[in-house]
């Protein structure tokens, strides 16, 4: 296999550029940052496309790496050929790898191929995009080998006809080892721990049940005891609360006496009450009519002599009085008024937009009426009247070239001549009247706005808007006149300076509107000056009349009614609970036979024998308090116990699953040392020849000879030093690298023995000193005998 050409639309810093390949060694050499990598990445993508990653690393990320800088498509073609066709396979890639697309052409026949059903680098190569980065497609940055490839292992058995699918084993170990960490973990955890962890439980739980046993057994005992101390206290409570029935029979003839003293202080009490508040009724009581009634006098007395000498309206009417008195007539309102009218008027003539533009047409001066009739006559009379002279003359030479025909032919050339001569004249005087007409008109035109006319309809349209506009402009005038309002209206401002703004109008109409107010009010103020005189004269003599009430009682607050009302409330509250608390204690006294001690005893009895039934609660509270809490604990041990025989079967199944998972576990250890021990053993059948072509490349390139190394199934090389074996990451970054590509080379050897596919070279060499450098670029230049190199270098000494 061998690449011919390739056409990179879009991919990283390239963009539209065509690259073709030859035979043998092809060496593409440029500075850092010229675009090498992005094309080796860009042959690589077109084999195997592009990955679907999320990692946001440039490095890691090949859509985020290599997505157009200038914007446009991503993408291009590759043209190879391979099994003895040539094939061109286009692809582009979006930022998503849903959107990419991929197609395959043979060339001959311009078709889409379907050779390659299984991809295109998996057909070619027979392994995957990360084992075609491990073998043919070498650069600085991935010389260093990764853990094995299972495509790279499943090829090379296939070469050395191993039936065993080493991928198979891959996942199997892969499930295997899930299985494993599934029953134990680092750390101790794991499906075995946790049983184990469930048993040692169960048995911590199976011995804390005998000490169990034992707290049923107290428990139970401390149940019973406390059931007979509850039993006996409810005994003593029984006991105690026949006593208190008894001693409360006998205080109740005993608190007769204490309700009797009581009742009698209150009496004392009540009569005293009641005559503090007969005092301020002085020598009579009144009734509640009364009170109403001289309330209701007073509060209307009070209401017709503020009616009579303050309301809203006399306030207004007395601050207007005092404003209009004396400084204002009403002719001055009323011509102010009629001035404010026309102003308005005048105003709105002034904002007729019809009047801006009869400024703009009559903008040197104002014609009158009969100009504007004059030229809109001349604009009629286009056709210029003949002479009557000239007519008559006409007429005569006409008759004279007729008489010549008929007398003399001199007459009649006299007649030719006359009325040519006539013709010429009228001819002239025609022109010179349509002249005048027109400079008339032009003269008009430009005397009133400025402007000339193009032509007579022109004229005719522009002498219309002067005529409908020479009303508006005549109008307009009228400052005179505004003036003369304005002034009027000042006048009447000047009266009251000191209230208004400067705006005259609006200070006009604040006072006009006040003046109306004013006008209004003193109308009514002389219907109303009769009604408020007899309003006054009743206010007198109701107020007289109440204050003769209010000597007749001694009250002392500003309300007097309410101070009366709530005095002969309460007193007569108090007679009647004065009679009720006598004819009480009228009755005590026929009941009993009042003595005393008697109460005394018989309460001291009482609070004894209360006290002992308060004692005997508290112990019954305690004692059932304790009895509960204890048969509590007794029902959970129970509970516990039942547990037992749960606990045991648990404990039976739990250590019988321990045993099958330890069985399971070791079966999966061995199983794992047994598919490995195939693995390695599968895996030598071709690690010989590996080995020893990397010990070929290793003495061409390096000169190493006579050494002991060792690689292992993985291709990981080590190298015997003395009694130690050391790994390639022990040696210099140069040594390290010329190990790691004669593995690489040795690898692609193994790989492909037959068809030789072409191998890419991203600047491998960077590490390498002089003298392995021309070692490895003779070597290149050898195996461009066999098979087609891609050289990418930025150094002029790692040419070919």
């Amino acid at each position: 296999m061998r690449l011919i050409e390739c056409y990179v639309e879009g991919f990283g810093k390239i963009s539209k550029q065509k690259f073709s390949f030859k035979d043998g060694v092809n060496c593409i050499s440029g500075d850092n940052g010229s675009g090498k990598s992005t094309l080796a990445s860009f042959i690589k993508v077109m084999l195997y496309g592009m990955s679907d990653t999320k990692k946001m690393s440039l490095e890691e990320n090949d859509r985020k790496h290599y997505l157009p800088w200038g914007g446009g498509m991503c993408g291009g073609s590759l043209t190879f050929s391979a099994g003895g066709k040539i094939y061109r396979v286009e692809r582009s890639f979006a930022s998503k790898a849903a959107d990419d697309t991929y197609a395959i052409y043979d060339t001959a026949t311009g078709r889409v191929s379907n050779d390659f059903p299984a991809g295109l680098g998996e057909s070619l190569f027979g392994i995957d995009a990360d084992g075609f980065e491990r073998t043919v497609f070498l650069s600085e940055r991935s010389l260093t080998p990764k853990s094995d490839n299972k495509s790279i292992s499943a090829k090379l058995s296939d070469l050395v006809g191993c039936d065993g699918d080493i991928g198979s084993m891959d996942s199997a170990m892969k499930v295997l080892e899930e299985r494993r960490k599934f029953y134990y973990k680092k750390g101790g955890s794991g499906e075995l721990a946790e049983i184990k962890a469930q048993i040692d439980d169960i048995k911590r739980r199976l011995a804390s049940l005998d000490l169990v046993e034992k707290e049923v057994e107290l428990s139970h005992a401390k149940m019973i005891e406390l059931a007979a101390k509850i039993e006996a206290a409810r005994a003593v409570a029984k006991t105690i609360l026949a006593n208190r029935e008894a001693a409360t029979i006998r205080a109740a003839e005993a608190n007769t006496e204490k309700q009797y003293k009581e009742m009698k202080r209150l009496l004392e009490d009540s009569i005293a009450k009641r005559a503090a508040v007969a005092e301020v009724f002085g020598t009579s009581i009144p009734t509640f009519n009364e009170i109403h009634e001289y309330s209701y006098r007073s509060a209307e007395a009070s209401g017709l002599m503020q009616s009579a000498t303050d309301t809203p309206e006399i306030r207004e009417f007395k601050t207007l009085s005092s404003r209009f008195d004396g400084r204002v007539e009403r002719r001055q309102i009323e011509e102010a008024r009629s001035a404010i009218d026309m102003l308005g008027k005048l105003k709105q003539k002034a904002e007729d937009p019809r009047l801006a533009k009869a400024k703009r047409i009559f903008s040197r001066r104002v014609p009158d009426i009969s100009e504007l009739d004059s030229v809109s006559e001349a604009l009629k009379n286009k056709k210029v009247k003949q002479s009557p002279a000239l007519l008559i003359a006409a007429v005569v030479c006409a008759l004279l070239g007729a008489a010549g025909i008929m007398i003399n032919p001199i007459i009649t050339v006299i007649g030719v001549v006359a009325a040519v001569a006539l013709a010429i004249i009228s001819a002239s005087a025609r022109a010179k009247k349509a002249n005048e007409r027109k400079k008339k008109i032009e003269d008009f035109f430009l005397s009133v706005c400025g402007l000339r006319v193009s032509d007579e309809d022109e004229a005719a349209a522009r002498l219309a808007d002067m005529t409908e506009l020479l009303a508006v402009i005549n109008d307009e005038g009228g400052k005179a006149e505004a003036q003369s309002y304005l002034n009027t209206v000042n006048s009447l401002i000047s009266v009251f300076p000191e209230e208004y703004g400067k705006d005259p109008v609006t200070s006009a109409i604040e006072i006009i509107k006040s003046y109306d107010r004013y006008a209004e009010l003193a109308v009514a103020e002389r219907y109303m000056t009769g009604d408020r005189a007899a309003k006054a004269e009743r206010a007198e003599r109701l107020k007289r009349e109440t204050e003769e009430f209010l000597k007749r009682f001694k009250t002392k607050t500003e309300d007097p009614f309410g101070e009366l009302r709530y005095a002969l409330t309460e007193y007569d509250r108090l007679t009647a609970e004065i009679v009720a608390r006598r004819d009480e204690m009228n009755r005590l006294e026929s009941l009993h036979s009042l003595g005393e001690g008697s109460q005394r005893q018989a309460e001291l009895a009482i609070e004894a024998i209360d006290r002992q039934r308060q004692e005997n609660e508290r112990l019954v509270n305690d004692l059932s308090r304790e009895y509960t809490l204890t048969e509590r604990s007794y029902r959970a041990y129970l509970d516990e116990l039942d547990s037992r025989d749960e606990l045991t079967m648990r404990k039976s199944e739990l250590e019988e699953a321990l045993e099958k998972n330890k069985d399971h576990y070791e079966t999966i250890l061995l199983t794992k040392q047994y598919i490995n021990i195939a693995k390695d053993n599968m895996s030598t059948r071709y690690l010989g020849k590996t080995k020893a072509g990397f010990i070929k490349y290793a003495e061409i390139i390096g000169g190493i000879t006579g050494e002991s190394f060792e690689m292992d199934t993985d291709f990981g090389v080590t190298k015997q030093e003395g009694a130690s074996t050391r790994t390639v990451e022990a040696y210099s970054r140069g040594t390290r690298d010329l190990f790691n590509l004669a593995s690489r080379l040795a690898l692609v050897d193994s790989l492909y023995e037959k068809e030789k596919p072409f191998i890419i070279l991203d600047d491998p060499f960077t590490a390498f000193d002089d003298g392995k450098t021309d070692a490895a670029l003779k070597l290149l230049n050898d195996f461009g005998k066999e098979r087609q190199i891609i050289y990418f270098t930025c150094a002029k000494s790692r040419s070919i």
